[in-house]
């Protein structure tokens, strides 16, 4: 299976994790930090106990970005990998 894949069958089972990372992501937004995906990811780890996969970072980035366009510039992104 696809990380992409892996991804979308891992946010359909545990809906809470988008829910922190557009918290902890907006905290820093609204402040006009920089935002790392990975950053947030440690934070959610240790804030909450979540076993997170770090492939996962950049499809929540990008769907944070898709959901709060106005936001997207304080985001670096790369090319996905498969």
């Amino acid at each position: 299976m696809e990380i992409k894949e892996r991804f979308e069958v891992f946010h359909r089972s545990d809906k809470e994790v988008y829910e922190l990372y557009k918290r902890y992501a907006l905290f820093r937004c609204e402040l006009g930090n920089k935002v790392v995906s990975k950053l947030l990811f440690e934070i959610i780890r240790e804030e909450h106990g979540k076993t997170l996969d770090n492939d996962f970072t950049p499809y929540y980035s990008r769907r944070f970005c898709r959901d709060f366009p106005e936001y997207k510039h304080l985001f670096k992104f790369r090319k996905l990998k498969k």
